[in-house]
């Protein structure tokens, strides 16, 4: 592997198989951030932390979507290529470029990359054939490990610390071996995705094109289910409610399994979180609401959403995410940072004042809720403007970049994209000496 001192990392971008609608609509400002590698950064290791494709958005003419169905996710690719040819040309250019380096990992809204057809067809997009692209492929779940400087950097797409949306990638790769041997119906392949793929398929898919808002609250915040809880129709409000009771009773199961393992054999772990789930509290407030059986007023809905709201550090880079308790086992095993993405929330902060942790965002459109001090014509304005199906999504695209500055020192940023170019949020060097990171001021990127 060649010495690259310059990391830049990226997730959830979300490409899916339609243009100017969606999560993603920032094609342009993409294309200027990938001509800045090619023309103004080298040589770099570029890496794209997963949910690079968004599988679970349907293309033009399908109107339903299986959870795993590699056949049509390989249609469904070919048309994401169609529709943002651009970016998957300066993908291509990185990937052939002497002086850098593309890799790609699965995340839980494109774990048909999987499958070696499939991945085809991207590169296909990145270039002619007669100019092979050249991309580092990994899409078993695995983290990456790099060195750069002094600092090891543990990077993964980050669903292995949601219960709610991590892919079981063993249960994948059996589902794909049956595959081969050509069984094809769902209930043939014995695979069982994640609750948070199961939401989005049977309940946002349909709400999306009279509430596009629905797109905007990925990966499924916990405002989204008090929302979606306000928007569904009388039919479908049982089952949802029914779904997400039977969701949180097979979480808490497979977390006393998984907490028993974790104290015996700490060795064997596959941490899941040990809060308390979002899920029982999603759960215990579908109850009450079913026990009180008052009307659902607009009241009611602006006082619930102002308890989450008086909660949500998610736009706040400097507040932990829920994976705060499990860094420390990353950290015990030689990483000197972690970069992950999928939570869409930027992130960058210590952990305990010595080890880093950087989540890179998305590059998809965010919608922030009005404070929970903000009045209630404001609530009331915001709740009007959703269910008259506006979208309110903005865009807010970051990344991580991690290099050897002056001094032989290694750096780490979180970076936003704004004007087209890059700007620090916060930055970070790292005393190789005494293995800790020091926080930095404002300086020239």
């Amino acid at each position: 592997m060649r010495d690259i001192q310059d990391l830049i990392l990226l997730s959830d971008i979300h490409l899916s198989a339609e243009r100017g609608k969606g999560l993603f609509q920032a094609d342009n400002e993409l294309v200027t951030f990938l001509d800045w590698i090619l023309e103004g950064v080298g040589p770099a290791r570029v890496v794209i932390a997963g949910d690079f494709l968004d599988f679970l958005v349907p293309a033009k003419g399908e109107s339903s979507i299986a959870a795993f169905e590699p056949a049509a996710a390989r249609k469904r690719a070919k048309a994401v290529v169609e529709h943002h040819h651009e970016i998957f040309r300066r993908l291509g250019s990185i990937a052939r470029s002497p002086n850098n380096e593309l890799w790609i990992m699965s995340g839980n809204h494109d774990p048909e990359l999987l499958f070696q057809d499939i991945r085809e067809v991207v590169e296909r997009g990145m270039g002619v054939p007669s100019h092979p692209v050249r991309v580092r492929w990994h899409v078993n779940g695995e983290a990456l490990r790099f060195r750069t400087g002094d600092a090891s950097v543990l990077v993964t797409h980050g669903d292995v610390f949601d219960d709610w949306n991590r892919i079981d990638h063993g249960e994948l790769q059996r589902a794909a071996n049956r595959i081969s041997y050509g069984f094809a119906e769902s209930e043939e392949l014995d695979y069982v995705p994640p609750h948070g793929t199961t939401v989005v398929l049977d309940y946002l898919l349909s709400i999306r094109e009279e509430y596009p808002w629905v797109d905007v609250l990925k990966p499924e915040r916990e405002a989204v289910f008090r929302l979606l809880y306000e928007f569904l129709d009388v039919r479908d409000l049982k089952r949802y409610s029914g779904f997400l009771a039977s969701a949180l009773m097979v979480n808490m199961a497979s977390w006393l399994k998984k907490e028993i393992v974790r104290r015996r054999h700490p060795e064997k772990l596959v941490r899941e979180s040990p809060k308390a789930s979002r899920q029982q509290r999603f759960t215990q407030w579908l109850n009450e609401r079913h026990e009180r059986r008052k009307a659902r007023e607009t009241a009611d809905l602006i006082m619930t959403l102002r308890d989450v709201s008086a909660e949500d550090d998610y736009f706040d880079i400097s507040t932990p995410d829920e994976c705060e308790d499990l860094l420390p086992f990353f950290f015990e095993r030689g990483a000197d940072l972690v970069v992950a993405g999928h939570t869409h929330a930027a992130k960058a902060h210590l952990v305990d004042d010595q080890n880093l942790y950087i989540n890179t965002g998305t590059w998809a459109r965010l919608l922030q809720l009005p404070t929970s001090d903000a009045s209630d014509e404001s609530w009331g304005s915001f709740l009007e403007s959703l269910r008259g199906g506006q979208d309110l999504g903005v865009p807010r695209p970051t990344f991580a970049r991690v290099g050897v500055r002056a001094e032989h020192r290694t750096h780490a940023s979180l970076m936003a994209w704004k004007d087209g170019s890059p700007s620090m949020e916060a930055g970070f060097d790292f005393d190789a000496q005494g293995r800790i990171w020091r926080r930095q001021g404002m300086s020239d990127v």
